[in-house]
């Protein structure tokens, strides 16, 4: 009794993770090695590659068999190159490419991590204070400039020099 109640409660079960596991085989993303830049260089601007010295050098890179480069989909489409370091299990970069208007037209969200929001607010309140900051000085240097000007014009004219021109 106690096995058929074992296999009636794990049949159910059985059934979920086979279907679980169908789903995820069909899952849209992907990820194909390719072995030249030139197979993903939507990404890159220009579709030139960064030069990393020692890893990748004019487009090529230096260790085939260390390094890999990552073409990632998503429903059938590239979204972005990888370049890994199998030996530390690392990427070395991923690149993509922004584009604010998606292809139906519409305009697309820009994602930022919530802990960077303050991080950067407060840079933009430093940039702020510093361009006013040297807005100001710009202004006070004018301002000494025009009074320079005008001293150097009347000790021209003290000195009966007062009709030629002062260069600037």
């Amino acid at each position: 009794m106690l096995t058929l109640l074992k296999m009636h409660l794990l049949r159910p079960l059985a059934a979920l993770l086979l279907l679980l596991l169908l789903v995820l085989s069909i899952a849209p993303a992907g990820a194909e090695v390719v072995t030249s830049m030139a197979d993903c260089d939507e990404f890159f601007l220009q579709q030139t590659p960064p030069d990393i010295p020692g890893i990748l050098e004019g487009g090529k890179i230096l260790d085939q068999n260390r390094y890999k480069l990552i073409c990632q989909t998503f429903n059938d489409m590239r979204r972005f190159v990888t370049l890994y370091d199998t030996r530390n299990k690392i990427p070395v970069f991923s690149a993509y490419k922004y584009r604010a208007i998606q292809s139906n037209g519409t305009k697309r969200e820009w994602k930022i991590e919530p802990q960077m929001e303050e991080t950067m607010q407060r840079l933009q309140g430093r940039f702020q204070a510093m361009s006013q900051q040297l807005e100001s000085k710009i202004d006070e240097m004018g301002t000494r400039i025009d009074g320079l000007e005008n001293n150097v014009s009347e000790l021209m004219t003290q000195a009966g020099m007062g009709g030629q021109a002062v260069s600037k």
